[in-house]
């Protein structure tokens, strides 16, 4: 299993993520995750938004948090995604669907590109935001599930280990030379992947346009041994301290007041949890031992990753 990269300019990358992959999650699974998989190339390099394990197709990610920044603040002004959905086949053939994702507003519109016998390609366009699971959710709605979506009703496939939804064009808006919006849009296309293939449509017109893969990055297996970063004393240390695998966070002065008012870090800690789509038990308890030093069982590497995804966009 490998991920490929389709495009990259000025430290933005467009990767292709293979369905099982995790894009962050709870950790500690046979392969490693894709942020893992960008922090092993670069050494401060992240991911800039999530699509779930079994969705397949274009994650955008950064080889610096100058790049993933621009991603994160700018994400709703200069990104446009579209998915393809292998889903029951509807009544309809067009329909949008406005229905809010836990309490807040979400727009997703469909079109059916082609049908085959119980079943039709759809494509899927986040029209307003990107809620967890939009797609999933509103196709459920209108009883169309996603082919091999458990969670959600689908019927069942052996073609792919769970739903057969496919991140399949993003069109985005680099950044000018002074860091802002630019006004082209650049359109990446994810190939189509061979287990859609096994359903019986006109894959070479959907296929038509997909960027090529510039270069590959294996997927290694865990090595099932935790990072254990060396003892420091607080004071060599200073925000951090490694004991093990527990982390404890001693803010500076300075360092509060930029947080006062907004986040302290035992929010952010917490705030970073419940973003993982199954949680992480290891983030739990967390222990604030005085005013601004927090310790959190945790390895050093996870918890500095989960704190700067902690506004990260959400999955689809």
């Amino acid at each position: 299993m490998k991920i490929g990269m389709l495009f990259e300019k000025d430290g933005i990358l467009a990767l292709n993520k293979p369905a099982g992959v995790i894009t962050q999650g709870p950790g500690g699974g046979k392969l490693l995750e894709l942020w893992e998989v960008v922090r092993s190339r670069y050494n401060r390099g992240s991911i800039a938004h999530r699509i779930d394990q079994y969705t397949s197709g274009i994650n955008l990610a950064g080889v610096s948090r100058r790049q993933v920044g621009y991603l994160m603040r700018n994400w709703h002004q200069i990104t446009h995604k579209v998915y393809l959905a292998i889903a029951k086949s509807p009544v309809w053939d067009e329909k949008v669907v406005s229905k809010p994702i836990g309490g807040k507003s979400a727009i997703t519109s469909f079109q059916v590109l082609e049908r085959c016998g119980s079943v039709a390609l759809l494509r899927c366009e986040l029209v307003q935001n990107g809620r967890t699971h939009q797609i999933r959710r509103h196709l459920k709605s209108v009883g169309s599930p996603v082919v091999g979506d458990r969670k959600y009703g689908g019927p069942a496939t052996t073609a792919r280990a769970g739903q057969l939804l496919h991140a399949w064009r993003m069109e985005i808006r680099l950044p000018n030379e002074n860091g802002k919006p630019g006004t082209e849009w650049t359109i990446v296309q994810s190939p189509i992947p061979d287990d859609f293939k096994t359903y019986g449509f006109n894959w070479s017109q959907w296929d038509e346009g997909a960027n090529e893969v510039l270069e590959t990055w294996p997927i290694e297996i865990r090595s099932g041994k935790e990072y254990v970063a060396p003892e420091k004393s607080a004071k060599k240390a200073g925000r951090r301290l490694y004991r093990s695998n527990r982390i404890f966070l001693q803010m500076t002065p300075e360092i509060l007041l930029n947080y006062r008012g907004k986040y302290c870090v035992y929010k952010l800690i917490k705030i970073a949890g419940r973003l993982i789509e199954k949680g992480d038990p290891r983030l739990f308890p967390v222990r604030q031992l005085e005013p601004g030093l927090v310790e959190v069982n945790c390895t050093a590497d996870r918890l500095e990753y989960l704190i700067e995804q902690s506004r990260q966009p959400a999955t689809a």
